[in-house]
């Protein structure tokens, strides 16, 4: 007979990918002294206690992490088994709106990646007044205007842009549809950075719940009396569950 625990991982295998709510497979048996406990910690931290749970990979962060089951008897002995897996559960997309560009082999490269967009856009590559962004897209005027992107699954995303009063950030929706025809509004955080050359840098930041049945996403510029470069989209960033 053994005189300490014997754990052992039998799922997920070592080096396996990982996404979603798993539950472990861990074959666990006692010494001659009853178990004191088995716990569960990914990198370290511990997760939870016995084995009989399920586990949301969705809260690690994607990547390398290390899963490790410790049993400890009545006695202090402890015995421990460990994997190295991959998180895979996120899809990430950024626009930086990149103009056009010339190129000797292949000519004019066209850098757009929208799925779909309104045809009342320039772009604008001067930076002195726009905190170092040399690539924006503004309206021809001020007629309404939206940017489309396919998105399964979305849950998170941040438009950069600048505006040259507060009171405009009004005119810009995020919004979110199934089929890319009826259209909701995302609820968003608005963050300001400091006001330069009579232009303000704004973050706006809006979030979905997780398994929202989301196909695509658009910023909608409204019809307004205002000028068309006094709101100018410098990037965005799009996160979704894979």
């Amino acid at each position: 007979l053994w005189d300490r625990p014997i754990v052992r991982i039998v799922w997920p295998e070592n080096h396996a990918v990982l996404s979603g709510e798993i539950r472990l497979d861990v074959a666990v048996e006692a010494s001659l002294t009853p178990l004191e406990s088995v716990v569960v910690d990914v990198d370290g931290q511990q997760i939870y206690r016995g084995v009989d749970q399920s586990m949301d990979t969705r809260k690690w962060g994607d990547g390398h992490h290390k899963v490790t089951v410790t049993a400890t008897d009545k006695n202090g002995k402890m015995v421990s088994d460990s994997v190295a897996c991959m998180v895979d559960n996120w899809w990430h997309f950024e626009d930086e709106f990149l103009p056009p560009k010339k190129t000797s082999l292949f000519g004019v490269v066209d850098r757009c990646k929208t799925t779909e967009q309104s045809d009342g856009w320039l772009y604008k590559t001067d930076q002195a007044e726009f905190f170092g962004d040399d690539s924006r897209i503004v309206r021809r005027d001020s007629s309404q205007q939206y940017l489309v992107w396919e998105t399964p699954r979305l849950e998170e995303c941040s438009l950069i842009a600048y505006v040259t009063n507060r009171e405009y950030i009004g005119d810009i929706s995020l919004e979110a549809s199934l089929d890319g025809q009826k259209w909701v509004r995302i609820k968003h955080e608005i963050h300001a950075d400091e006001l330069r050359h009579d232009c303000l840098k704004v973050e706006l930041k809006g979030s979905l719940a997780p398994n929202t049945n989301v196909g695509y996403f658009r910023i909608v510029l409204a019809d307004s009396e205002i000028l068309p470069d006094s709101i100018q989209l410098g990037r965005i960033r799009l996160t979704g569950s894979k």
